[in-house]
């Protein structure tokens, strides 16, 4: 589930700072997060509503997931939460430095397709 907002199909824009580059990947990061929310929400039945908080959707992600892989579940659930309310800090320039460093947007990157993968697998596959 890459969506509409695959790092893929923006690509690199030639000529803008690396710093503007991984501001650009934050906001991707945002929505793909905003969008795996909704989906998770989907999958588990709920009908989606705008006006829940994207973090309270991500803890769906824990719904109909067996006892042995529910704390793995909670935890992806929390940092992506996590993750969530730090892209709203960088974008909203609320950060003491205006830059952020590769090795975090890239550590975002993997929480957002962990999220992605985790709602790629059919909810009843789940209770083996």
């Amino acid at each position: 589930m890459r969506g509409p907002y695959s790092v893929r199909l923006v690509g690199r824009v030639s000529g803008l700072r690396a710093s503007v580059d991984r501001r650009i990947r934050v906001l991707i990061v945002r929505r793909r997060l905003e969008h795996a929310a909704t989906m998770v929400e989907r999958a588990s039945g709920e009908r989606p509503r705008r006006q829940r908080l994207v973090v309270h959707r991500l803890m769906l992600l824990t719904a109909e997931v067996p006892t042995e892989r529910w704390v793995a579940a909670y935890g992806l659930a929390r940092r992506a939460g996590t993750v969530y309310g730090e892209t709203s800090t960088v974008l909203h320039s609320n950060r003491a430095f205006g830059d952020v460093p590769e090795q975090l947007v890239k550590e975002w990157e993997h929480v957002v397709a962990d999220v992605e993968n985790a709602v790629e697998e059919p909810f009843g596959d789940q209770r083996s």
